[in-house]
């Protein structure tokens, strides 16, 4: 290796001997691009702090995560962005936190008319279907419907779908897709406000956007009694489950209808009544169970204050009697999760003038599997409420809540994993994952991360500000990667790479991979080598030498491959590479982005005469280092940011018959 000969320093700081900068213009620029570059950072390790996920919102409210079919996740929210219009925004996130294109997410069309009360479904190769009320036509709104994918292409036109008519009210709409592609939108209608009766609807939209019913869709059914809350569940066979409550002498009751892959509705005579005559249902949801059966979760109004569920076939048959229905006799939020053909069920219980959080496992037989009632979270004293819940690859249980256990008018963010045996992975009281002082946490939501982990979302409102956070808990209930101490440096002509590693699983594998270009276009990673675990349940320390092919700035990450075939990815760190050479060699600027300093590194096979051009997004030139001398061997030009706005900024280096051009982002 040749030494580090030469350091020059640039500044912007008028009659500085190297650069006299001008700025021509100030505020902000073009303050996307800043978020957009190629994050290299991790889930934050603070709980108090969390991962940001969204910039630059305003009041986020109508929060929901989807999985995107693989490893990461979409973030969908109502925002007011657009002189406080609300309208509907999306970002994705991929599994190491960092946002596929712009972090203050992007608009579901370019419309800047107001829209609300967005719900969406994972699409069919990475993408998601959004659902949401559309103002652009006429005052009442309308449902309109968007594809869109993880780089925030919109696929289904700049303006989306409408489904319902102009001259109809539409509200109280669902959409799910199915694994082809197909999605499905139910909802319900009404000729005018002062119309006595309503419908219920459905419509079908091709993966490529072209809706597969005439008109408005498919009347359901029809009646005078006040329809809402309409869920949709698409089966295996080409169709779905509709279900909707109505209020029928005063009581609120859940019903259902099927329609098949022919448009045909299944359960001819009338829909089905999933609920007895008596019941008034507060609310329900709805979940897949299996090709061709869903399974049910009701809470009961206040007075009536239990839970029940029930498990439906495509048949229109309800396969639990009546004796396998109730879950709790004063429990509220049901919340479940589906894995195998075992059902985990959990709810806030108010038996004890407190808030407890239980958890129980049934069968699809309606049968109770742990003790009853169920698996108390943690029993310390107060209120445990707004659970959600979720299941990772090895049928154990993840599951988040607010905790009030400490003396504060708002609670904390606590999670907890359960096996299928019901005892606790982690912490017997749960680990916090949100722990930012007295703030209001609310919207929390949680994702398997695919490793035996979980990513969790949730609102916080800090210092008068609300945002959009996250907390990833890795599998072994810590908020680090179980990837530590991962560092690269020169070791003569070669590359020393080191890393540290807990709580392995059974054969666990390291694959070393290296690229020379990492960009937002996608980077193809070539293993470089491959290294068996330790075995040991210690902190295990590993070291692996590499030697690169070709001079310029290395990109390094480390891929953690288990016996399941789950693989969990280190950060990424490059370093400048150059090796005697008879090639001149630029490499790309470290830090970047940066916010006070930067350094650019080269080699010279030579003594030569060097240019550096700094400009801007106009390209205007904003600065320069004209024909100085530089000794052969590798020379590094340290640019200090006085002064100066953040933005994208791009440096051209001249020296012999090389030109390269190489962008750099200044963030403060």
């Amino acid at each position: 290796m040749f030494p580090d000969n030469t350091y020059a320093t640039l500044t912007f700081i008028e009659n500085e001997r190297n650069i006299n900068f001008i700025v021509q213009y100030a505020g902000v620029i073009i303050f996307f691009f800043v978020f957009c570059t190629a994050a290299l950072g991790q889930w934050a390790n603070n709980t108090s702090a969390n991962t940001q996920l969204v910039v630059n919102s305003n009041d986020p409210i109508n929060i929901s995560t989807l999985s995107d079919g693989g490893s990461g996740f979409f973030i969908l929210w109502e925002d007011s962005k657009i002189a406080g219009t609300p309208e509907i925004r999306f970002l994705h996130i991929d599994n190491g936190g960092n946002p596929g294109f712009r972090a203050d997410g992007k608009s579901v069309t370019i419309s800047s008319i107001k829209k609300s009360e967005p719900v969406g479904s994972t699409g069919s190769g990475n993408t998601m279907v959004v659902a949401w009320k559309d103002y652009s036509a006429n005052s009442i709104g309308q449902i309109f419907v968007q594809r869109v994918d993880i780089k925030g292409y919109l696929l289904w036109g700049e303006n989306g779908l409408q489904v319902s008519g102009v001259n109809s009210i539409a509200s109280d709409y669902a959409v799910q897709c199915n694994n082809e592609g197909t999605s499905f939108i139910s909802y319900v209608s009404k000729a005018s406000e002062t119309g006595s009766e309503s419908s219920i609807m459905i419509q079908k939209i091709s993966a490529d956007g072209r809706l597969l019913l005439p008109g408005d869709g498919i009347k359901v059914h029809n009646s005078r009694n006040r329809k809402s809350f309409t869920s949709i569940v698409a089966d295996d066979s080409g169709g779905a489950f509709i279900f909707w409550t109505e209020n029928i002498n005063n009581k609120t009751l859940i019903h259902s209808q099927h329609i098949d892959a022919s448009n045909k509705l299944t359960f001819i005579k009338k829909p089905l009544l999933v609920t007895g005559q008596n019941s008034n249902v507060l609310k329900y949801s709805v979940y897949k169970a299996d090709g061709n059966n869903v399974y049910l979760l009701w809470q009961l109004h206040k007075g009536d204050a239990n839970i029940k569920h029930q498990l439906l076939n495509i048949s229109g048959k309800l396969l639990w009697k009546e004796n396998s229905l109730q879950v709790s006799v004063s429990g509220t939020n049901p919340q479940a999760f589906i894995s195998g053909e075992e059902i985990f069920l959990s709810w806030t219980d108010e038996s004890n003038n407190s808030k407890d959080i239980f958890v129980q496992k049934y069968n699809f037989k309606g049968e109770g599997l742990w003790k009853k009632p169920g698996i108390n979270v943690n029993n310390l004293q107060g209120d445990q409420f707004g659970q959600r819940i979720t299941g990772d690859e090895n049928g154990d249980i993840i599951t988040t809540w607010i905790d009030r256990r400490i003396d504060s008018l708002y609670g904390n963010v606590y999670v907890q994993k359960i096996n299928n045996d019901g005892g606790f992975v982690w912490d017997e009281n749960g680990i916090a994952a949100g722990t930012y002082t007295n703030s209001l946490k609310s919207y929390l939501s949680i994702l398997p991360d695919r490793i035996g982990g979980a990513i969790i979302v949730f609102k916080d409102k800090r210092e008068k500000l609300n945002n959009i956070y996250a907390q990833k808990i890795f599998s072994s209930g810590t908020f680090v990667s179980q990837i530590t101490n991962f560092s690269t440096e020169i070791s003569g002509d070669s590359v020393r790479i080191k890393w540290q590693s807990a709580n392995e699983g059974q054969g666990t594998t390291y694959n070393i991979e290296r690229t020379n270009q990492l960009d937002e276009s996608g980077t193809y990673w070539s293993i470089v080598g491959s290294i068996p675990s330790a075995g040991s349940k210690d902190l295990n320390k590993y070291t692996f030498y590499d030697r690169p092919l070709e001079n310029g700035t290395i990109y390094y990450r480390i891929t953690q491959s288990g016996s399941k075939n789950f693989t969990q990815t280190s950060e990424i760190i490059r370093l400048n590479y150059f090796e005697n050479s008879s090639e001149i060699t630029v490499a790309q600027n470290i830090p970047n982005p940066f916010s006070d300093s930067t350094m650019i590194s080269f080699y010279l096979p030579a003594e030569m005469l060097v240019t550096v051009e700094f400009f801007d997004l106009n390209i205007q030139k904003v600065g320069e280092i004209v024909k100085e001398k530089f000794p052969a061997g590798t020379n590094k030009i340290t640019f200090v940011a006085k002064d100066i706005p953040s933005g994208i900024y791009f440096y051209r280096f001249k020296a012999g018959d090389v030109v390269e051009v190489k962008k750099m982002v200044v963030s403060k």
